[in-house]
């Protein structure tokens, strides 16, 4: 799925929800910047928690407005 269908997947398949939420490795700012062009935003909190480092947290609501 490509970047540009993000928005109305999220839509469809949680309709019911306000927003979504995910995190990315901060060692991968390519997938970063991925979701940011999707409409995610930074919280600008870190998850650190994981096996894998420090992670950006992430949200986008699930609307197209």
């Amino acid at each position: 799925m490509g970047v540009q269908q993000l928005p109305r997947f999220l839509q469809e398949t949680y309709s019911d929800y306000h927003a979504v939420y995910l995190t990315v490795n901060c060692k991968n700012p390519a997938a970063f910047q991925c979701y940011l062009k999707a409409g995610f935003v930074d919280t600008e909190e870190l998850y650190l928690g994981g096996d894998a480092g420090p992670q950006h947290v992430m949200k986008r609501a699930c609307s197209l407005d």
